[in-house]
C-alpha cells in the first residue's frame, strides 16, 4: 500500500509539473501570438504606406515629366524665329504649313531655298 501511495503522490506531482510546463508554454504562445499580431500588424501597415508612396511618386513623375515638357515648349517657344503673316485669307482643308511654303516660294522666286522648312504653322487671332 505505501507503494501505491508512493506511485500515486508521484503521479500526483508529475501531473502538477506537467501542468505547471503547459502553463508556461501556454502563456509563452500567447506572448509570441500577440508579437506575431503586431508584426503582422506593422506590415500590413507598411504596406499601406508603401503603396500610397508609390503612387505619389508616380504622380509627381507625372506632374515633373509635364513641367518639362512645358518648359522644353516655353524654350523653344522663345529661341524660334517666328513671323506673323496677317490677311490671308482661310481656306477649309488648307494646311497652314503649306500655304506658306507656296505663298514665300511665289514671293521669293528663284531666291527661295529649296531645304526651307517650317516647323510650325498656325492660325492666330
Amino acid at each position: 500500500m505505501f507503494m501505491r501511495r508512493n506511485k500515486a503522490d508521484m503521479v500526483s506531482k508529475l501531473c502538477a509539473i506537467i501542468k505547471e510546463e503547459v502553463a508556461v508554454l501556454r502563456t509563452y504562445l500567447n506572448a509570441l501570438e500577440q508579437r506575431m499580431d503586431g508584426l503582422e500588424m506593422g506590415r500590413l501597415q507598411a504596406d499601406h504606406h508603401q503603396q500610397a508612396a508609390d503612387i505619389a511618386t508616380t504622380r509627381q513623375g507625372n506632374i515633373l515629366l509635364d513641367l518639362r515638357r512645358q518648359i522644353e515648349d516655353l524654350d523653344n517657344q522663345g529661341r524660334r524665329n517666328n513671323i506673323r503673316v496677317r490677311g490671308l485669307p482661310e481656306v477649309d482643308g488648307e494646311v497652314p504649313q503649306e500655304l506658306l511654303i507656296g505663298l514665300f516660294a511665289q514671293l521669293l522666286g528663284d531666291s527661295y531655298p529649296p531645304d526651307f522648312g517650317i516647323e510650325r504653322a498656325h492660325r492666330a487671332l
